[in-house]
C-alpha cells in the first residue's frame, strides 16, 4: 500500500511518485474518514498502483524494471555474464553466457574436482560461485613387501611404483602398479619369497643331503661304500629357482688287474669292489704270504703280493763243479746214446759187455786210455763207460758186483764208478776238469 499525501490545494501524489493514486476524491475527504468542503489537511491509505513505461515491468516493491535478463534504459540488451576459462586439467562446457545460462565443469582423467561443479549466468550479469579446481586423483604412499622395497617419485594420478626384492628372493606378483583416476594403486602389493629349487633324486648307489630347497642352499651327494662318486659332488639353490650343476653318478671301484707273483699265477673273476683274487705257486714253489687279496673301497687290492719260493723239479739242489742240471741231464742222455753207438762197433773187439764174469775193456776212449769196460753185470771190472780227453781204470755200471771206476771223465781223470746195484764202489759219479768232488 501507498500512501497519498492531500495538500492545502487538496491536490495529491504518491509518496513513490511513479503514478497516480486511486481512491476518495478530495472532495469527499473527510478527517477520519469522513467528507468535508475543506482541505484534507490529514492522510488516507490508498491504493498506489505503479504506471511504468513501455518495456519496464513493476517489481514486488512496486518499482518500474527492466525484465529479468534485460538492462539498459529502454531495457533493450539483454545481460551476459561472458564466458568463463576451463580449468588446470579440466573443461567447462556452457549452455549460454546470458541469463539463466549454465556452466557445467569436469576434471581431466586422473583428477579430482574441488569446488563448484556448475556455475548459472544470474540477473546481475556475473556468474554464481567461484572457479572450481581440478587435483591430480592421490593414491597414498605404498607400504614395501617384507625383504624387498618399493621406489615411486609421485603419489598422485599417472604415477608409477616399482617393486624389488633382496639378494636371493625373488618377487611373487607385479613389478609395478600405478596410480589411477580414482586414486587407487592398481594392483596388489607383491611377495618377496626365497627360490625354491624343489626336491633332488638320490643318484644310484649313493644319497643326497640338503636341509632345504631354498635359495643359497647346498646339497651334498655321496656314494655308498665301495663306489666312487663322478660328477659334481655338490649343487646350489640359484636365484633362478634351478640347482647348479646336474646330479652325479656313483661308479663301482675298481682296483684293476693283478700280476701274479714269480713262479706262480693268480686268478681273479672280477676286479671291482670286494671281489677276491686268489694266490698260487707252480710245482715245487711254496707260497710266502696271503694266499688272497680282496678289493677294498679304496680301489686298491688288500695285502701284498706273496712271493713263490723253491727250485723247479728238474734242478739239484747244488751247483756240481758248475755244470747245470740241464747239462747233467743232457750228458746222461749224451752218454747212452754214444754207448750205444760205439757198442754196436766194437761188440767184437774187446768186449763190449760182459755177463757173470769180468772183464778188462772198455766202450769207448777218446784221445785218452783206459782198461774197464762199459758194464757189468755179475762181475766186476776195472774199466770205464766213457773217456773224453782223459783216463780212468773204473767202470761205468756194475750190478751184483764191485768196481773202483767212474762213469764219465771230462778233462781230466777218477778211479771211481757211476752206480752200483747190489755191491760197492769208491769212485765218484761224474768228473769235469779235475778231481771228482
Amino acid at each position: 500500500m501507498a500512501i497519498c499525501v492531500f495538500s492545502s490545494a487538496c491536490d495529491w501524489t504518491c509518496n513513490r511518485g511513479h503514478g497516480r493514486c486511486f481512491g476518495l476524491t478530495p472532495s469527499v475527504c473527510k478527517e477520519g474518514g469522513s467528507s468535508s468542503s475543506s482541505c484534507c489537511n490529514f492522510y488516507h491509505e490508498l491504493t498506489c498502483v505503479a504506471n511504468c513505461p513501455s518495456a519496464y515491468v513493476e517489481n514486488e516493491e512496486n518499482d518500474c524494471v527492466c525484465p529479468v535478463g534485460t538492462t539498459g534504459n529502454n531495457c533493450e540488451h539483454s545481460i551476459d555474464c561472458g564466458c568463463l576459462e576451463n580449468p588446470k586439467n579440466g573443461t567447462v562446457e556452457l549452455t549460454g553466457t546470458t541469463y539463466n545460462s549454465e556452466a557445467v565443469y569436469s576434471c581431466n582423467t586422473g583428477y579430482s574436482m574441488t569446488g563448484n561443479r556448475m556455475r548459472a549466468c544470474s540477473e546481475s550479469g556475473v556468474w554464481s560461485g567461484t572457479l572450481p579446481m581440478c587435483t591430480a586423483a592421490d593414491c597414498g604412499s605404498l607400504a614395501h613387501p617384507d625383504a624387498g622395497s618399493v621406489v615411486y617419485r609421485s603419489t598422485l594420478y599417472d604415477a608409477v611404483a616399482a617393486y624389488s626384492c633382496e639378494s636371493g628372493y625373488i618377487l611373487t606378483g607385479n613389478s609395478e602398479r600405478k596410480c589411477m583416476h580414482d586414486a587407487e594403486w592398481s594392483g596388489e602389493t607383491p611377495k618377496c619369497t626365497k627360490p625354491d629349487c624343489g626336491d633332488l633324486t638320490h643318484p644310484t648307489n649313493g644319497e643326497v643331503a640338503y636341509n632345504s630347497t631354498k635359495y643359497n642352499e647346498v646339497a651334498i651327494y655321496y656314494c655308498d661304500t665301495g663306489y666312487i662318486l663322478t660328477g659334481y659332488c655338490e649343487r646350489k639353490c640359484m636365484e633362478t629357482s634351478q640347482w647348479s650343476g646336474t646330479t652325479p653318478t656313483c661308479s663301482v671301484v675298481n682296483c684293476s688287474n693283478l700280476k701274479g707273483p714269480e713262479h706262480g699265477r693268480v686268478s681273479v673273476t672280477d676286479t671291482t669292489y670286494n671281489s677276491v683274487a686268489t694266490y698260487t705257486c707252480n710245482d715245487s714253489y711254496t707260497l710266502v704270504g696271503d694266499h688272497e687279496s680282496k678289493c677294498l673301497s679304496s680301489g686298491i687290492w688288500s695285502g701284498v703280493t706273496p712271493i713263490c719260493t723253491g727250485q723247479p723239479v728238474d734242478s739239484c739242489s747244488c751247483d756240481c763243479t758248475g755244470i747245470s742240471v740241464s747239462f747233467a741231464v743232457t750228458a746222461v742222455i749224451l752218454i747212452a746214446i754214444v754207448t750205444f753207438l760205439l757198442g754196436m762197433c766194437i761188440h767184437h773187439r774187446k768186449g763190449n759187455q760182459i755177463h757173470n764174469g769180468s772183464t778188462a775193456g772198455l766202450q769207448q776212449i777218446q784221445n785218452g786210455s783206459t782198461a774197464g769196460p762199459q758194464q757189468i753185470q755179475n762181475g766186476s771190472t776195472t774199466g770205464p763207460q766213457l773217456i773224453l780227453n782223459g783216463s780212468t781204470t773204473s767202470p761205468q755200471q756194475i750190478q751184483n758186483g764191485s768196481t773202483t771206476g767212474p762213469q764219465l771223465i771230462l778233462n781230466g781223470s777218477t778211479t771211481g764208478p757211476q752206480q752200483i746195484q747190489n755191491g760197492s764202489t769208491t769212485g765218484p759219479q761224474q768228473i769235469h776238469n779235475g778231481d771228482k768232488l
